[in-house]
């Protein structure tokens, strides 16, 4: 376990120890992990709703950059994302998350307004 990289993510506070633990047991369980935060560029693109942690910090989850997703990230890159040393990734602290993987792609959509872009084009 890449405990240096786990006590980072604690410290810069992307998961409390009661999501790291969460996510951390849904790795290797089975059925479909339900997302457990919700973290954000605070300065650009990017939305990552993530639902397990392995051991060596490569989360699962869905993702929205250009596309909504669902797959793997390895949290260890999200942390070089500084912009003149300000952290740009954030956890959501006040969203209310939802239980499925089909709530957080309704929730991503109306966030960004792509519900209504679908609709336009349609």
């Amino acid at each position: 376990m890449d405990m240096n990289l786990r006590e980072e993510l604690l410290h810069r506070g992307w998961f409390t120890e009661k999501q790291m633990a969460t996510c951390e047991a849904n790795h290797g369980a089975s059925g479909d992990g339900k997302p457990v935060v919700k973290l954000f560029n605070a300065y650009g693109n990017g939305t990552w709703y993530i639902s397990e942690v392995d051991s060596d910090m490569v989360a699962y989850g869905m993702c929205y950059i250009t596309n909504i997703e669902l797959g793997y990230v390895y949290l260890g890159e999200l942390l070089d994302a500084d912009i003149h040393g300000k952290a740009m990734i954030q956890r959501d602290r006040y969203i209310k998350i939802p239980k499925t993987w089909d709530g957080v792609r309704q929730q991503i959509q109306e966030h960004h307004g792509l519900d209504r872009l679908e609709e336009q084009y349609a």
